[in-house]
């Protein structure tokens, strides 16, 4: 290749990595429009707590393969050098030669070592220990992607009636505004007094401040639900649902049974039940013998003159645990006591899961019942606002009046909405106690 060509080279290198990185820096900027399942979704992909149970369950899965293998044939090689100091017995083998050491000064041997575990009652109980483990860690992902959804979808629902907050707020700092440069006229006319307009330039400010706290709350909930989602910081993200489409859905009373066997919390509490039983027939089985086979292949680099050591062996060995001085019965009645103590936090879960599904479904429909009272009461007071604000244009309303009726309507639609986050917040809680996938 010339100069000439390896430059032109270099030339298109550096434009193409010059494109790729203006492309890169304009993907990193384009927002992410996300709807409530497909927030879910994107969680479940990148969240970093549910990414490191994924990795959980494939550590407990090569924790399985690893204790199976322990029952598996085992093969081993050992390598030995050794020198003999001093004086080696010699053995005359001819008269008229001189006599022959016994052993070589300087040897190495070989051992080629097979082993096969044959019974082992604590190999068979672990073996049975780590299913349940793997089932455990499977379960605790299954639970961390629940925790993560129903985190999702209460932020998502935050920044919804944030939303909505906001856009009251900004329409009401509009009419506000318009209703400020109409008073500042018919001051400038002499047709009021200054304190009319000064108290409606008041209101204004108190709503700049409302405005500005709910866009600073709002952007505080985007980060988190970034946060939620394992997602950038950078990155631009927007909520396209609306808060009425979820509204729309909600009903008076929740009707579904609750299967306290299919609560994934349960059927973790199962799982330390089944450990606690296999805890104790590991401290039973250590009462049992161990019984392995092998097979053992010598290969020495020089043969001595005489080698009692057989070649090949093949053999089985036992292992029978006799007197430990009642440790082993101390265990078992540890273990005896760790399996009813979990039995009755089993138990316990059992009934405070029962008591939870009561107390969420009273609390779903008192939250129901307050979101239709102050949906009513909203309406009203956007009725009586809008009314009072006619009036005080045509001066039959005092600015103070205004003031009053703006602030109960404002706090009314506060109202409103914290009750819909309450009683989605609730809805989601519920689902939470009845979902196990």
């Amino acid at each position: 290749m010339t100069l000439k060509q390896y430059s032109i080279l270099i030339y298109q290198l550096a434009i193409l990595l010059l494109i790729s990185q203006n492309t890169l820096a304009q993907n990193s900027n384009d927002t992410i429009k996300l709807t409530l399942t497909e927030a879910r979704a994107f969680a479940l992909s990148n969240n970093k707590t549910v990414l490191a149970s994924k990795m959980d369950v494939e550590i407990a899965k090569n924790k399985v393969r690893e204790t199976t293998t322990i029952g598996l044939p085992q093969f081993n090689v050992d390598a030995n050098y050794q020198h003999i100091i001093g004086d080696i017995i010699k053995f005359p083998v001819n008269p008229n030669e001189p006599p022959i050491p016994i052993l070589e000064r300087d040897n190495a041997t070989i051992d080629f070592k097979i082993t096969q575990l044959i019974f082992s009652g604590e190999y068979i109980v672990g073996l049975q220990a780590t299913k349940v483990y793997r089932s455990i860690s499977e379960q605790n992902l299954i639970k961390n992607q629940l925790d993560i959804i129903q985190s999702v979808e209460g932020t998502y629902n935050m920044i919804l009636v944030f939303k909505e907050n906001l856009k009251i707020i900004q329409e009401n700092k509009f009419l506000t505004e318009k209703t400020l440069s109409e008073m500042q006229a018919m001051l400038d006319a002499g047709f009021i007094e200054d304190t009319e307009v000064d108290q409606i330039k008041i209101n204004l400010t108190g709503l700049n401040n409302l405005e500005a706290s709910f866009v600073g709350q709002l952007q505080n909930s985007i980060n988190l639900l970034k946060f939620q989602l394992g997602m950038d910081f950078n990155q631009n993200v927007s909520i396209v649902d609306d808060i009425n489409t979820s509204i729309d859905l909600l009903k008076p009373v929740y009707e579904k049974y609750f299967d306290v066997n299919q609560n994934i919390e349960y059927k973790m509490v199962n799982n330390k039940v089944q450990i606690s039983k296999l805890n104790l027939r590991k401290e039973k089985s250590t009462f049992l013998p161990v019984i392995a086979g092998f097979y053992n292949h010598q290969e020495l680099w020089k043969e001595p003159l005489l080698n009692f050591q057989p070649q090949d062996i093949i053999g089985v060995s036992l292992s029978i645990p006799i007197i430990t001085s009642g440790q082993r019965l101390f265990k078992v009645k540890q273990a005896s006591i760790s399996l009813d103590k979990s039995e009755i936090e089993k138990s316990q879960l059992n009934d405070g899961l029962q008591l939870k599904y009561q107390n969420l479904l009273l609390n779903y429909e008192t939250a129901y019942n307050k979101y239709i009272n102050h949906k009513d009461k909203c309406s009203l007071c956007k009725k009586i606002f809008e009314k009072t604000n006619i009036k005080f244009k045509e001066g039959v309303s005092s600015s103070f009046d205004l003031t009053q009726i703006q602030i109960q309507y404002l706090t009314s639609i506060s109202d409103y909405y914290n009750t819909i986050l309450e009683l989605l917040n609730t809805k989601n809680e519920i689902e939470r106690l009845l979902s196990n996938k």
